[in-house]
């Protein structure tokens, strides 16, 4: 885990005061979430991803169905689920029940869904003290999810943009930002995949940088790995500065901060 979880913990647990009167001890997982597994298209191997269910029910349902993305995040990266029930496949309906009832018994997974579900179950609560994230931090935290990953035959280097396979993953924070990456993945995902133009210039930045930087860095070539190293440093620096960017994720944060656990200070 990274960072200081028990800083963090501490800090929800006095910010939002998760007594037990605003917990609910038991949460039936098995409403909003599934795992999903299937074979690969060469049929070698089992794919295996948690998901939110269809058609989750009640307000808690709906509101995880209508902000899946940020609930996706916190399946895909502080839940256990890789290679553990693949051997009870293809019984998919064991698997799942398997995995919603570890959930339960996941105390660091419990603490995030009840941070990003707290402001539906305590409504009278909304003007609570939130924790604080500055926008340096936002901008530090979502550069890390333009990912440069290969660098191909003819020398320009693939890229991707992912909920589990990213640069969040080789950073080491001096604090918790699981939240904040979730809200960042989501406002990042749902932009890019805008039908507006507008909402998706930060792509077109990032594609940009990408080849810039390529292009420089070729100059001083050595290897593929030095290359594909120096392209994706360089690139997040890019994307840690870019205005773009910072406009979407503040506007998509404006619109959706009555459903945060956080707010940003500019």
């Amino acid at each position: 885990m990274k960072g200081l979880l028990s800083l963090f913990i501490g800090l929800m647990l006095s910010t939002f005061s998760f007594s037990q009167k605003h917990q609910r001890s038991m949460v039936d997982f098995s409403s909003y979430f599934t795992l999903k597994a299937e074979r690969s298209a060469g049929n070698e191997k089992i794919l295996v991803y948690p998901a939110v269910v269809d058609n989750p029910k009640g307000e808690t349902g709906k509101f995880i169905k209508m902000y899946s993305r940020r609930f996706n995040y916190l399946l895909q990266n502080r839940t256990n689920f890789a290679r553990v029930y693949n051997h009870l496949y293809p019984d998919t309906l064991t698997m799942t029940r398997r995995y919603t009832d570890s959930l339960q018994h996941n105390q660091v997974f419990k603490q995030y869904f009840n941070a990003f579900t707290y402001y539906i179950n305590s409504p009278s609560t909304k003007n609570s003290t939130k924790i604080a994230f500055s926008v340096e931090e936002m901008m530090q935290v979502a550069s890390k999810f333009f990912y440069c990953d290969l660098v191909k035959p003819d020398t320009t280097v693939s890229w991707h943009v992912c909920v589990g396979f990213n640069g969040l993953q080789d950073v080491v924070f001096d604090k918790d930002y699981t939240l904040l990456e979730a809200f960042c993945f989501e406002a990042i995902f749902t932009n890019m995949l805008s039908e507006d133009p507008e909402k998706s210039k930060f792509m077109d930045n990032f594609i940009n940088y990408v080849t810039t930087s390529t292009n420089k860095q070729k100059q001083k070539f050595t290897s593929n790995q030095d290359l594909l190293q120096k392209v994706k440093h360089e690139v997040f620096l890019s994307m840690e500065f870019d205005k773009q960017l910072q406009v979407t994720l503040l506007d998509y944060y404006y619109k959706n901060q009555n459903n945060l656990p956080f707010q940003i200070e500019q």
